[in-house]
């Protein structure tokens, strides 16, 4: 999670530059500057780092070029570089995947996948476990997992029958 999270703040670093590069690169060609070509070449330079930069949550090596011809392929519209910038800030520390109740909600699904059910209570007692401090109670997970789509729910269920679960416990390096 630490890794994913280094590599959403390394795209949003690189997307942040070549913004700023696409800015200047614009201003010194419409100033007749001289020196254009040299921010031109900054600005393709840094576009080719953010094309290049591993994609945060791929565990296959993908990149942001790859995430890009893939939406391509499938029809889809190309986000601006702020609108780009902002799906992956949005996947920053603050994003649902870095809440505790989304963790206990890819828990409920696996142990449903299982056979198993896990109440509220339960999981809030599992939560308090792992970690002492937290006031997670059955109530505030009940208006969580509310919150969560139907269609997402199914999605997860299904998803989560074919995903082996993670390890419990980290490799013995």
């Amino acid at each position: 999670m630490k890794k994913a999270q280094r590599n959403v703040q390394r795209v949003n670093r690189e997307i942040k530059s070549l913004i700023r590069a696409a800015k200047v690169e614009k201003q010194r060609t419409k100033a007749d500057d001289r020196r254009a070509a040299l921010f031109f070449d900054r600005y393709w330079k840094k576009h080719v780092d953010v094309v290049r930069t591993e994609m945060p949550f791929a565990d296959d090596g993908d990149t942001v070029g790859d995430w890009l011809k893939s939406r391509l392929a499938a029809g889809k519209e190309m986000p601006g570089l702020p609108a780009l910038r902002k799906v992956f800030v949005s996947l920053g520390p603050r994003s649902a995947i870095s809440d505790r109740k989304f963790w206990l909600f890819v828990l409920r699904c696996y142990a449903a996948n299982g056979g198993a059910r896990l109440g509220l209570e339960r999981l809030s007692a599992l939560a308090y476990c792992a970690h002492p401090d937290s006031n997670l109670n059955a109530r505030t997970l009940a208006r969580f997992f509310a919150s969560i789509s139907p269609n997402s729910k199914v999605k997860c269920l299904r998803d989560f029958r074919t995903l082996p679960a993670p390890p419990l416990l980290p490799p013995h390096n």
